[in-house]
């Protein structure tokens, strides 16, 4: 296993143990590994190493010169002008292709 995942309540941090550092999203900056921890040390002040799985449900218009990016192929549109299909992860739904699974912590936190 690549990381080991650490259960903290309804969140979730995940540590590599072969350089003893977990994974973390600075916001806007991107994301880079902790400061030496072991897997048993994540101080409390720590939130950039968290994560969250929450329920997040958006929708994207596909319609005309629409610049979603849930169509597997933006070119490939029906005769109602929408999706034939959707990305992995969306579903169509009428004229619009709805997230059907989406990353944990996707909500930027």
């Amino acid at each position: 296993e690549r990381f080991t995942v650490v259960h903290l309540g309804g969140q979730f941090a995940f540590h590599n143990p072969t350089y003893n550092r977990f994974i973390r999203i600075r916001g806007k900056d991107g994301s880079d590994t902790s400061d030496v921890k072991n897997v048993d040390e994540l101080p409390s002040g720590w939130t950039w190493e968290r994560f969250e799985i929450i329920n997040a449900k958006f929708t994207c218009a596909t319609g005309k010169d629409s610049k979603c990016k849930s169509c597997k192929n933006p070119n490939d549109r029906t005769v109602n002008d929408h999706c034939a299909l959707c990305n992995d992860g969306w579903e169509l739904k009428g004229t619009k292709c709805e997230a059907v699974a989406c990353p944990a912590n996707s909500n930027g936190k």
